[in-house]
């Protein structure tokens, strides 16, 4: 701040020596409006206005202002006379759809970001304000392709924030280039909580790929079979999908076909390594299968034989950890899918093994962590004993199974939103294009 103090007072120095100069009073008004004194720097754009009518920048920079302060109108007809003064000036139609946007003016919002685009083809503050505008006039599905394009571009918070907002409102899933890696970044980046995401992601899944694939040859009649598992080479496709196994690793699976076929890979997950058989291509799978388990509190369905084999591979697990042999990632997760890692005596050793990087998430998150919560509780202090037998049964139920469950999603805050109408989108997702200097227009990040 004090850099742009400094630029005021050598703007006004300038205008001091040389009083008809528009170019130092539009540096002048650029300096007071980062100072958060918006007020100067109206006056000093008008003032470079009433030398330099047909300034451009002037018009554009005292129309940013005028919105800062609330005058919209203004705003809107100062951004009009900068486009009267210069041709193709992207950074002003995009102001100016943001400012009819926020007159509730949509139809003129959207021609304005449309205009934009033409001019700039890959200005991402532009597709975000016409997907917002989109949004309001529920046309959902254009809206979701330019919030991929912009995200493809450029990952501002106003994109993520209305792409979060978007997938809360629908359960289907359009044909959109992109979308399936916007959502895995979505997911694996936490830009919300990741059950935000999880029923809409469902729906993608189910649209094409692996899963879709699998569900159209598996009817529900023979996932619901008693005992029914997936092949090694059905399992092998799914470990193929990057969006799926995100979704297991970061949110409980909400969606009922989908749940029933993850039952049915579990179960054929276990058979391949209860036979004794490697297949290293379903690692990640076993692995985001394991973490899936432990997140949804192991409540996936399963017969009296199953888990009793379950159970024959985590005592081998345990077995092998006690004695220092050697064990396999996919008998590890296999394990894991059924029992968590902790409670399984002597797994604590695994830490200290070299493994890939889906084995070593797994054990911080079944293994690790739990540590640590244990480590924490010991330090809480404890006021008074607790002797009756229910107050007890109560504790070891809490300290079994905490709520909220201690994870890293826990602490991700959900960004406010500010409404631009009863149920609409965030006003925050209209992002405005920063000022102007004479000679220099600045267009941001490309």
């Amino acid at each position: 701040m004090r850099r742009f103090a400094e630029t005021a007072a050598q703007n006004e120095r300038a205008i001091a020596l040389r009083p008809n100069y528009p170019e130092a009073y539009i540096n002048l008004g650029n300096a007071w409006k980062t100072l958060g004194r918006a007020n100067n720097a109206q006056v000093a754009y008008e003032r470079a206005i009433a030398l330099a009518p047909q300034t451009p920048e002037a018009h554009f920079n005292l129309a940013n202002v005028l919105v800062d302060i609330g005058q919209l109108d203004e705003a809107i007809a100062s951004y009009g006379r900068a486009l009267a003064a210069r041709e193709v000036y992207p950074e002003a139609l995009h102001n100016l759809g943001s400012a009819l946007l926020l007159r509730g003016r949509c139809k003129e919002a959207s021609e304005r970001f449309r205009q934009a685009l033409l001019s700039w083809p890959t200005f991402a503050d532009a597709m975000i304000g016409q997907a917002l505008a989109f949004m309001i006039e529920d046309r959902s599905v254009e809206a979701l392709g330019l919030l991929c394009r912009a995200l493809a571009i450029r990952q501002s918070k106003e994109a993520k924030q209305l792409f979060v907002a978007w997938t809360q409102t629908v359960n289907e899933c359009p044909n959109i280039p992109g979308l399936r890696g916007v959502l895995g970044e979505a997911l694996s980046e936490l830009w919300s909580r990741p059950a935000a995401f999880s029923r809409f992601v469902g729906a993608v899944l189910k649209s094409d790929g692996p899963v879709a694939d699998l569900l159209a040859r598996y009817t529900p009649a023979h996932l619901e079979q008693p005992g029914f598992r997936l092949a090694a080479s059905d399992l092998a496709a799914l470990a193929s999908d990057s969006l799926l196994r995100n979704l297991l690793q970061n949110a409980a699976v909400v969606d009922v076909p989908l749940e029933s076929l993850m039952t049915a890979a579990r179960r054929g997950l276990l058979a391949i390594v209860a036979n004794g058989k490697e297949h290293e291509g379903i690692v990640p799978l076993a692995c985001a299968m394991a973490r899936q388990c432990f997140l949804n509190e192991y409540l996936f369905d399963f017969s009296e034989s199953e888990i009793a084999l379950a159970a024959s591979e985590r005592d081998r697990l345990s077995a092998a950890c006690r004695h220092g042999a050697p064990v396999s990632a996919l008998r590890i997760a296999a394990a894991a899918a059924y029992f968590p890692l902790y409670g399984i005596p002597d797994c604590a050793c695994l830490l200290e093994r070299p493994w890939p990087e889906t084995i070593q998430a797994l054990l911080i998150q079944q293994i690790r962590e739990p540590q640590a919560e244990l480590e924490l509780r010991q330090s809480i202090p404890r006021v008074t004993p607790i002797s009756n037998r229910i107050s007890l049964e109560v504790q070891r139920q809490y300290e079994e199974n905490p709520l909220p469950p201690l994870d890293e999603h826990g602490a991700i805050r959900s960004c406010p939103v500010r409404r631009i109408s009863a149920g609409g989108p965030s006003v925050g997702a209209i992002p405005v294009t920063g000022q102007n200097s004479r000679g220099n227009p600045e267009r941001g990040v490309r």
